[in-house]
């Protein structure tokens, strides 16, 4: 079969058809598209972003309560299996997190925002965060805080000297660090461990995660003398943690759950306006199908030539898509703190899954019209 011919005679059938219907066609597949790749975005978006706290950090594995299902909701257990895991052999150094949701009151407004508020001790080997690291070193004095730059407008300003209330406490502004974790809350904030408990009501002796580096080539071994701890607490390895937080958000969750059904409602849209717009380019051409077949072209060729059709109607259609897209998610990006902004691999794949598309709502199409007499069609 001449690919060329049919490549051919496929580009004129779309660009001298019926140009409201393929129009349409291709706007109702963009649309189709459009709806997938925006809930494609945020799923992802949502997951990346439910694991961003752990980002800030480096370390192999981590000591949660027996109880723990994602963050923002993690039970407390002793402050004293701190020692215990910093005891065990292979072990290099641990640190222990604290994180509570305390309320925000803005001093000038007396509005009232939700903030997730952390401590963080022996952090000097575990930070990541450049950010993080220069801020947490402005915690000199009592009641210092320092607050993430995209917490949410709610909060109002947060410049350094602020002096703002949070639990019900005074707290001085002392540095900023980017995070963007408003899918918990309205802000973000860390304070000294010594503070902690002013702010958050929580006994000094409690602790919501120990973060845990291994000695070089030990890290087996460490997690086998890690397990006879006792049995109010777990260790997860860092993969394992981030893994299980990220799907909690996807599958449980139900903003993970509605994201990822407004893909498949967006999927089948877009593959019935395909197909529509196909279906109704065909039979609007169905005599010219009849002549190529009258004299003398083969069935597959004029299977070739509408699959090929669908083709470009989907890629015409991904390109509007992406031409409304593009701009939107990086609009949105800047809103929400969310990371929705989709690099050239996404892109590939949106492509790739849209011209597969194209080609198999072709196939149904034409598929019958492939056993039909040229006669029969006319």
């Amino acid at each position: 079969m001449n690919w060329r011919s049919v490549a051919t005679l496929a580009w004129l059938g779309v660009a001298r058809g019926d140009r409201l219907r393929t129009g349409a066609g291709i706007a109702g597949a963009a649309v189709g598209i459009f709806v997938v790749v925006l809930h494609f975005a945020f799923l992802r978006g949502v997951a990346e972003k439910s694991t961003a706290f752990y980002d800030l950090f480096e370390f192999d594995a981590v000591v949660v309560s027996n109880r723990f299902q994602f963050f923002y909701d993690m039970p407390h257990f002793p402050a004293a299996r701190a020692i215990q895991v910093g005891a065990t052999s292979g072990v290099a150094s641990v640190a222990e997190v604290r994180t509570e949701s305390v309320r925000w009151t803005d001093p000038d407004t007396l509005s009232v925002s939700s903030l997730t508020l952390a401590a963080v001790t022996g952090q000097g080997d575990f930070l990541a965060s450049q950010s993080l690291r220069s801020a947490l070193s402005t915690l000199a004095r009592h009641r210092d805080v320092v607050m993430d730059l995209r917490s949410a407008p709610d909060l109002g300003a947060l410049p350094a000297g602020r002096h703002v209330s949070i639990g019900g406490q005074e707290g001085v502004i002392s540095g900023l660090f980017e995070l963007g974790l408003r899918i918990y809350s309205d802000g973000f904030g860390f304070v000294s461990t010594a503070d902690f408990p002013l702010f958050s009501g929580l006994p000094a002796d409690r602790l919501h995660m120990i973060l845990v580096r291994f000695e070089p080539n030990q890290e087996e071994e460490a997690l086998r003398r890690l397990a006879a701890l006792p049995g109010d607490v777990r260790i997860l390895k860092r993969a394992d943690l981030r893994a299980g937080e990220q799907d909690y958000f996807i599958r449980v969750k139900p903003l993970g759950v509605l994201m990822a059904l407004g893909m498949m409602v967006g999927a089948i849209v877009g593959v019935a306006a395909l197909y529509q717009a196909l279906a109704s380019h065909i039979q609007a051409r169905q005599r010219e199908f009849a002549a190529l077949r009258a004299i003398g072209f083969p069935a597959h060729f004029t299977l070739g030539v509408g699959i090929v059709q669908m083709v470009v109607l989907a890629l015409l259609a991904g390109c509007l898509a992406a031409a409304i897209m593009v701009p939107l998610l990086s609009w949105m990006e800047r809103w929400t703190a969310f990371d929705v902004v989709l690099g050239l691999h996404h892109w590939a794949g949106v492509f790739a899954g849209t011209l597969v598309a194209g080609a198999l709502a072709g196939w149904a199409v034409l598929a019958p019209m492939h056993r039909v007499d040229p006669v029969e069609l006319f």
